[in-house]
């Protein structure tokens, strides 16, 4: 499309920052990092798992809020409260829009969203049904409770 990046340097060549210009939205400029703040961010990225997979949990809890949706009986013990709160008032569109989508075919990680609710990093998935595609970000913290979970209609 119309995006481009634009680099920065100082007099040495040294490339201090970046502009991400994206198809007539603002230009999006950042910093570069300091190694300290590198090598943080790669030990939190090998602590959440597999690049290929998605987080540890991320999955199963994915199959299980689907399962529970299309029932309409979701596992609220299983969500932060703030989800909770508005799967009970969404819950039936919900039930609708995934038992018209069919069952699930497969399921395939497309890679981390920025932090969900309360921090906790999310993995989105599109998710194969027999008669279409949902795109999700889920959020799942460390205890396996979902703090943070949003569908739509695929990629």
């Amino acid at each position: 499309g119309d995006s481009y990046i634009t680099l920065n340097t100082d007099g040495s060549g040294r490339v201090r920052s970046l502009v991400l210009h994206r198809n007539h939205l603002k230009a999006l400029p950042l910093a570069r990092i300091d190694a300290a703040q590198a090598a943080k961010l790669q030990a939190r990225l090998a602590l959440r798992t597999d690049p290929a997979t998605g987080a540890p949990r991320s999955r199963d809890a994915l199959y299980h809020l689907i399962d529970g949706l299309k029932s309409g009986h979701p596992d609220y013990k299983a969500m932060g409260i703030e989800l909770e709160i508005s799967t009970h008032r969404r819950v039936s569109t919900l039930k609708s829009f995934l038992n018209d989508l069919g069952s699930v075919e497969s399921v395939q990680f497309m890679g981390f969203m920025n932090s969900g609710l309360w921090g906790v990093d999310g993995d989105t998935y599109d998710v194969f049904h027999r008669n279409g595609v949902s795109r999700w970000h889920i959020a799942v913290d460390g205890k396996g409770v979902v703090t943070d979970a949003r569908v739509g209609c695929g990629p």
